[in-house]
């Protein structure tokens, strides 16, 4: 239902969100001592007493039964999600009706790349995953590169990744100012589907993989590449685990303006990262043009918002990192019911320990058009 707030649909999900990453540890880094036990005991060997072959047993067994047990769980809480992901209503999905493109779509998929000075090996080795999936070539990518290195030879970048294109832009804004440029400058002339990417992707492998399973070429509206944040946040006081808070208060305003929902306290959205993402045509032209030129104005223009002080400049934008974060909001795909928990990277069960018992969908990871 339109303008309803994001509800989880369970609460088995948060367990296996970990706040901090485990690091390696040397084991000549550890001193015994340190914990508590006393250096007699540590050399004292008489002190030592071998546990009877029995008691092994006995734990050995109540491990293996605890392990089944463990893995018993989650594979009922995986069949849990994909059942109320795959029954999730698409009514519960808040977005704006994508309009008719009013002219004639001449490509299937435009390849965006914002570069500055990247080595272009990591670009071509995407491109060539890229090309591996059919219903991906199919759509004959034409590959864009907007560079923002007055310094860099053009027909060099240009033969080396294959572009049709290579475009120099003021070093400014970072990948949020070259995204907002292609579409206001091509809004007419969009293609069906345009895949925004930086020149480094990040996680490629997992970005291909998505784009393999859950990317439907007449039914996807907007599908993230990036990692999000299975948490959300809250609408009114976004901040996330990063030390990132939406102080523009942005959030709330694209929330009005792109689902035209009116956030409250318990309003609740998803975020992405990376800034890199696949959209249509449709669903980028279901908000008015004057959205994107009013965001790129905060961010480098007349209306630039500045956060950060002295270290707030034009090449770094502090607004940057929230629209890095914003993607979804923008593009109508910010709160979903049950999806997330179904998108591979999310959660403990997405692949990590337990086989996925259906074939993947494409609502799994995404929006849909249609």
């Amino acid at each position: 239902m339109a303008g309803s707030k994001w509800i989880s649909k369970g609460r088995a999900h948060q367990y296996y969100s970990p706040l901090y990453q485990a690091s390696a540890v040397d084991d000549d880094d550890l001193n015994p001592e340190e914990y508590g036990l006393p250096s007699k005991l540590l050399s004292d060997t008489s002190l030592h007493t071998v546990p009877p072959r029995n008691l092994l047993r006995g734990s050995m067994s109540s491990f293996i039964f605890k392990l089944w047990v463990f893995l018993l769980g989650l594979g009922c809480t995986k069949v849990f999600q994909e059942n109320s992901s795959r029954n999730t209503p698409s009514t519960y999905v808040v977005s704006n009706e994508p309009k008719e493109i009013s002219y004639r779509i001449t490509r299937g998929l435009d390849i965006v790349v914002s570069h500055y000075s990247e080595d272009l090996e990591s670009l071509n080795a995407f491109m060539s995953g890229l090309e591996s999936i059919p219903k991906l070539n199919d759509l004959k990518p034409n590959l864009i590169i907007y560079t923002k290195n007055n310094a860099s030879d053009i027909s060099k970048i240009k033969d080396m990744a294959g572009a049709s294109e290579v475009i120099v832009l003021p070093n400014e804004g970072r990948e949020a100012a070259t995204y907002f440029h292609h579409i206001i400058q091509r809004w007419d002339d969009l293609a069906n589907h345009t895949l925004f990417i930086q020149a480094d992707p990040h996680t490629p492998d997992r970005a291909l993989g998505r784009l393999r399973s859950y990317f439907e070429p007449g039914r996807t509206g907007m599908l993230d590449l990036g990692f999000r944040d299975l948490r959300t946040c809250n609408c009114l006081d976004c901040i996330d685990a990063f030390g990132w808070a939406d102080e523009a208060r942005l959030i709330p305003d694209l929330m009005a303006k792109a689902h035209h929902v009116q956030c409250d306290k318990d309003t609740k959205v998803s975020i992405s990262y990376k800034g890199q993402f696949i959209v249509s045509a449709k669903r980028t032209r279901s908000v008015q043009k004057s959205l994107y030129e009013s965001l790129n104005s905060k961010l480098v223009g007349d209306h630039r918002i500045i956060l950060g002080g002295d270290e707030d400049r034009l090449d770094a934008p502090v607004l940057g990192y929230t629209l890095e974060r914003a993607w979804n909001v923008l593009f109508q795909c910010a709160d979903q019911t049950g999806v997330r928990d179904m998108c591979p990277g999310l959660t403990l069960t997405s692949g990590a320990f337990l086989p996925d018992f259906r074939k993947p969908q494409p609502e799994d990871c995404g929006c849909l058009d249609t």
